[in-house]
């Protein structure tokens, strides 16, 4: 009972975190927390793929340049910012990549190549997903003296159905799951688990395509609702590959009867990609 009350509440505390900043409207606040969790995710991956960081500092400008990129991203795509903010993460792109060069470490080329893997894989999925708070451009609003409309409710939707997803996948997987959907990575994840959560994000889909007035047809929703949980599930198996190369149950133990960071946030690393995709392709509205 004491386990079921701790993991409770401590997945109540992470939903409010990517919440609130939505709610109040406070782009500062979003990338501070989005950025923390960048940071606290490079380190579990760092340690899930060996990456070789001896010193504390260097795993720290690791972390530090991931949470820049994701908040470059952000800035540049809602006409905050222009191209130049990315310099600096260019810049220590290429510093690393020289360094190595004149590094005794016969790993460190490939070490580099892991670093800028998960800055891609971390950093730049939830920068990708970051832009979905500004479907229609707020730089544009700006430029034209208008109060932008920050934060539309894009960015929440995807993650409600990531969730509704994984709801639906546990209840249809524990009463009904028989047929192994990936046996060597996730021997309990299962055909009807998928299914189940396919069901439940179609009915997420369509309940937010009425509540915000959605012109998309259902032919249309029911594509959607099947690419997040596509993708969804192919990024928790990734993660979960990556665990069980590692030997670990968990990614870490930042978030108290749920595991780590990664834990959290690997289905929304492969469906923000996918997401944004389908925005610039077939549009949101």
């Amino acid at each position: 009972m004491k386990g079921v009350l701790i993991r409770s509440l401590s997945g109540l505390v992470y939903m409010a975190l990517i919440i609130l900043p939505v709610v109040l409207r406070d782009p500062a606040l979003f990338v501070t927390v989005f950025s923390v969790f960048i940071i606290l995710g490079l380190r579990e991956f760092a340690q899930l793929v060996n990456l070789n960081r001896t010193r504390p500092l260097r795993t720290f400008m690791d972390g530090l340049f991931g949470a820049f990129l994701f908040a470059a991203i952000f800035l540049y795509g809602t006409g905050r910012m222009d191209a130049t903010i990315f310099a600096p993460y260019l810049f220590y792109v290429l510093y690393t990549m020289v360094r190595s060069l004149y590094s005794d470490r016969h790993k460190a080329g490939s070490d580099n190549s892991r670093t800028f893997m998960g800055h891609l894989y971390i950093a730049g999925s939830l920068g990708l997903g970051s832009l979905l708070l500004d479907p229609t451009g707020i730089g544009r609003q700006l430029a034209e003296g208008q109060q932008p409309d920050f934060m539309p409710h894009f960015f929440l939707a995807v993650f409600v159905l990531i969730w509704l997803n994984d709801t639906g996948a546990f209840i249809a997987g524990s009463l009904f799951g028989k047929h192994t959907l990936f046996k060597v990575i996730s021997p309990k994840k299962t055909w009807e688990g998928f299914f189940g959560g396919l069901a439940f994000t179609i009915a997420g889909t369509f309940a937010a395509a009425h509540l915000y007035g959605s012109t998309k047809q259902p032919a249309e929703l029911v594509l959607f609702a099947l690419i997040v949980t596509a993708m969804a599930t192919w990024g928790d198996l990734y993660e979960s590959n990556l665990k069980r190369n590692a030997g670990v149950k968990d990614s870490g133990r930042i978030i108290p009867g749920h595991g780590g960071v990664l834990d959290r946030l690997d289905s929304a690393f492969f469906v923000f990609p996918a997401v944004y995709l389908y925005a610039l392709v077939a549009g949101l509205s």
